[in-house]
């Protein structure tokens, strides 16, 4: 958690930054997305982390949709 609030203060102040260039800077911080490499084979069934008591399964981010609100427009 720590790390995406680190990202979202830079981007916040590389926008203020650049805004007078007419350059934006955007950030992608997705959830716990399952199915991914950070976790390996996944998690323990018998020890989900705490985010995933916080969101409803369906809720969860899928690799698919974080790749599609990153790409580039």
């Amino acid at each position: 958690m720590a790390a995406k609030s680190a990202l979202n203060g830079w981007v916040l102040a590389l926008s203020n930054d650049l805004a007078p260039h007419g350059v934006t800077a955007n950030v992608v911080l997705p959830g716990y997305t399952p199915d991914t490499e950070l976790f390996g084979d996944g998690l323990s069934s018998t020890c989900p982390p705490r985010c995933l008591t916080q969101h409803k399964p369906d809720h969860l981010s899928r690799p698919e949709a974080v790749v599609a609100v990153a790409k580039i427009r």
